[in-house]
């Protein structure tokens, strides 16, 4: 009996550590660290329960072996504090993981080219707009438009919301018509962009000092960081992949025309706390994204990047 009770002497000695632990102090080496941890907010609940494992275990061996009473309430608010701590840890790092982070964004010359299937004259156009679309400086886009419609065969990637983008850069440009093919630079020259060394002369008068531009992306949101309150940002999104159509009926019937950087949405960004954002659909992440700054007036290109 005696030596049976020397042995639980020395057990609760080596799960004690040297000298009894009161519950006060269980509390401030186990409890204090995760919630300093919860209320500063670094990511250091982990590292600081650590230093209270050997008193966890402490607890632990004695709520199993001994069932001490006086200790269960410390052993069970390490717990539920730890827990807490883990959590806001985890939900911290998941945030972190989805907030992108800003880079200066390398500035670009736009070519609008607005186009269509039905249109017998932008075969040219289309191929040069192809043939630009790799420069590295350049951010080319296509904006097939409906009013061929008519002909015969319906563009299958137009929009009329292009129809009106092209009427409003016409009546700044002096233009009372729309007609393709239409090629616009930098949102200052019209030129019909059948002649390459056409458009690069076009691209050499309406070279734009671009406004510099911050961009975030993430895999559902863009969001933008301007140095002037010119206007909010048009979020434009395009597919990555030149598209081939073949026509079988209208004017241009039996050919099959490519066109690249078709433009598949344009929108206006929101403003909020100071960054303009907007969020990406589950359809849209796939797509290509390109941010352009115009002059609401003139509708001059202020600034152009991409953000994919």
């Amino acid at each position: 009996m005696k030596q049976s009770l020397s042995r639980y002497a020395r057990l609760r000695r080596v799960i004690d550590g040297p000298g009894r632990r009161s519950p006060s102090t269980v509390l401030t080496s186990t409890v204090a660290p995760a919630l300093a941890s919860i209320l500063v907010g670094h990511r250091l609940p982990i590292v600081a329960s650590f230093f209270s494992i050997p008193t966890f275990f402490a607890i632990f061996f004695q709520q199993i072996f001994f069932r001490s009473k006086r200790f269960r309430l410390a052993r069970a608010l390490w717990v539920v504090l730890l827990v807490l701590s883990l959590s806001f840890v985890w939900s911290k790092s998941m945030a972190a993981s989805q907030r992108p982070g800003f880079q200066t964004a390398s500035p670009l010359q736009v070519i609008e080219l607005f186009t269509s299937q039905s249109c017998p004259f932008s075969g040219a156009s289309d191929r040069n707009l192809l043939a630009l679309s790799s420069m590295p400086d350049l951010l080319t886009l296509s904006f097939p438009v409906t009013y061929w419609n008519y002909t015969g065969w319906v563009d299958t990637l137009s929009q009329p919301e292009f129809d009106k983008r092209q009427a409003r850069y016409n009546r700044r440009l002096g233009k009372g018509w729309l007609s393709t093919p239409q090629m616009i630079i930098n949102g200052r020259r019209s030129i019909a962009g059948d002649d390459i060394e056409q458009i690069r002369q076009a691209l050499a008068e309406a070279r734009l000092t671009p406004m510099p531009l911050e961009i975030a992306r993430a895999p559902d949101r863009v969001q933008v960081k301007m140095f002037n309150s010119i206007g909010a940002p048009l979020l434009i999104l395009f597919e990555p992949q030149p598209i081939s159509v073949k026509i079988e009926s209208g004017k241009n019937k039996g050919q099959t025309l490519t066109y690249s950087n078709v433009v598949r949405v344009m929108r206006p960004m929101d403003f909020a706390d100071g960054v303009y954002r907007a969020m990406l659909t589950e359809q849209e992440r796939g797509l290509a994204c390109a941010v352009l700054v115009e002059d609401p007036e003139t509708l001059e290109v202020v600034s152009a990047a991409r953000c994919d």
